[in-house]
């Protein structure tokens, strides 16, 4: 059967090649412009001879040579029709051996004609760990959609919708497990998680209120207080925003990643950068995975694209303030290494280094 389908595609893979060839008719006008020019000729040999400038003679001697060009330029097109009509006659011809004698032996080198066919309901039905995550989570989402209240199967598939970026996904399945009753913290920060990214980092009300229950479960989910703030800031309530972020300052972890971020967003809101006690110790258990797993993707970014100096800043940064001393010092030569020749940029990069040093 998938031979007969081969058959059927390269016929009409040919088809397409000639059709367009076949449609190229020699059409012979009775009207050119050699033609043209020879009938203006001979109508102003005819008007000369009437006014006497010319002989009978003379007139019948130009009116002849008027007629060997036009004989000659009719002759030139008659030799290029005859070579047109051969090419199309040849193309056609390797258009029908050429095509199948490409295709075929592509197929066979690349293609598994002897494979059986894998249906959509036989992968759907298949064990869960034979499946590929696409099969597994389209199983699921089956699943699902006939027994929506299945608390297990949305423990399940909501983190994998918010680490695969679907987070419109993502904040259905959160948003149903808490109206299911795991309101607990890890629930009420992947709901906030999904709804800020889908908002563009908009802290919406629903957020806002998602945020402030993982907060009161967990005190120390600081990302939670951040984005309470962050909601008050962007409704203009400068002055609660300034409160919740400058409680935040005094009891993060020392060098945490967020206090720089932080600072500046006291000073936006007409506060103060409060002391903080340098006996905090920093414990990155209470960090979000999702900190963690940023700075890993700058890492993957910048080596890909190198040439960002502000990244490897940044980057270089994060390792100090999470005590990856390792991961420093290397961060360190390789963008050393990389603005080696760009003197700007290796007094930035110095400058940067003597201060967390």
């Amino acid at each position: 059967m998938i031979w007969i389908i081969f058959a059927l595609l390269t016929g009409i893979g040919i088809g397409a090649v000639l059709w367009p060839l076949s449609r190229l008719r020699h059409t012979h006008v009775t009207s050119s412009p050699a033609l043209d020019f020879y009938k203006s000729e001979v109508a102003r040999i005819s008007l000369d001879l009437e006014r006497g400038l010319l002989t009978p003679d003379n007139a019948q001697a130009m009116k002849t040579e008027a007629g060997r060009r036009l004989l000659r330029e009719q002759s030139d097109h008659q030799e290029i029709d005859h070579l047109s009509a051969r090419s199309i006659k040849w193309s056609s011809l390797l258009a029908i051996i050429l095509i199948p004698l490409i295709t075929l032996p592509l197929y066979l080198y690349f293609g598994q004609p002897d494979l059986p066919d894998m249906p959509l309901e036989v992968r759907l039905n298949a064990p869960l760990n034979n499946m590929d995550l696409a099969a597994a989570m389209a199983r699921m989402e089956q699943h699902l959609s006939e027994q929506p209240n299945d608390d297990k199967a949305l423990m399940i598939v909501a983190p994998i919708y918010l680490r695969l970026e679907n987070y419109e996904k993502a904040a259905v399945a959160f948003r149903r497990l808490v109206e299911l009753g795991h309101n607990d913290a890890g629930s009420e920060m992947g709901l906030a998680t999904a709804l800020v990214q889908l908002n563009q980092g908009q802290v919406d009300s629903e957020t806002r209120q998602a945020y402030e229950a993982a907060l009161s479960k967990d005190p120390n989910l600081y990302e939670a207080q951040y984005y309470i703030g962050l909601a008050y800031q962007q409704a203009g309530d400068l002055s609660h925003a300034q409160t919740i972020w400058s409680d935040l300052y005094r009891r993060s972890p020392q060098g945490a990643p967020w206090l720089e971020q932080l600072a500046m967003n006291l000073r936006d809101v007409g506060g103060t950068v409060p002391q903080r006690p340098d006996s905090v110790p920093q414990d990155n258990s209470k960090l979000n995975p999702a900190i963690l797993s940023m700075v890993d993707r700058l890492a993957s970014r910048l080596a890909a694209q190198p040439k960002d100096l502000d990244g490897w800043l940044q980057l270089i940064r994060s390792y100090k303030v999470l005590g990856e001393k390792n991961k420093f010092d290397h961060a360190i030569d390789q963008a050393r290494n990389i603005f080696n020749d760009d003197q700007s940029a290796r007094d930035s990069l110095e400058h940067q280094i003597q201060e967390l040093k």
